[in-house]
């Protein structure tokens, strides 16, 4: 059985561990927003390209290995693909390789009734069925690769979605140190 006692000093030590820590977050907020504004700018005026990092001296690490930070900075970008539009720009063997389909029957008894009439028509059998079409982007890249599908053909069946930059920091040294493109 709990004591009403250790109870009450769970809560307490809950309490302020919370308190402490959503002060310790906004802190840190702050400094990354700092941080993010100061490194973007050094990016910018040193001209470093993206997909490449710098290094810092850490004289406070406590492994020799990893005495040194690379700091890179990292935009993600994200593919949407308008499979109507990809439809009307390939051939339908191209299209048939780049898109997967998933069939979901949605109406089941109504399905195996109408299944259960002998003549059956495929325009009624499809209001029972969903489709959905998404792109298979390494079979897509694959075959522009290789030539059977050319860039000029799917310009326009995408956009871009571009996320915010952000930076990351990772501690390296020993073998990771020699493999660190500079600029």
């Amino acid at each position: 059985m709990l004591d009403g006692n250790e109870v009450r000093k769970i809560v307490i030590d809950f309490a302020e561990r919370q308190r402490k820590f959503k002060l310790f977050k906004g802190q840190f907020e702050q400094v990354k927003k700092t941080f993010n504004a100061v490194m973007n700018e050094y990016f910018e005026q040193c001209s470093i390209p993206q997909g490449t990092g710098i290094i810092f001296e850490n004289e406070f690490s406590v492994s020799p290995q990893e005495s040194k930070l690379k700091v890179s900075k990292v935009q993600r970008a994200k593919v949407i693909f308008d499979v109507s539009k990809l439809k009307q720009a390939l051939s339908k063997t191209l299209f048939k390789k780049v898109v997967n389909k998933r069939y979901e029957i949605t109406d089941i008894r109504g399905l195996t009734e109408y299944l259960k009439e002998l003549d059956a028509d495929p325009k009624i059998f499809k209001q029972f069925i969903t489709v959905e079409e998404t792109v298979n982007e390494e079979c897509l890249d694959y075959l522009v690769e290789i030539g059977e599908i050319e860039e000029s053909q799917i310009k326009g069946c995408f956009s871009v979605e571009v996320s915010e930059p952000y930076f990351t920091v990772k501690e390296v040294g020993g073998k990771d140190w020699d493999s660190i493109p500079r600029f």
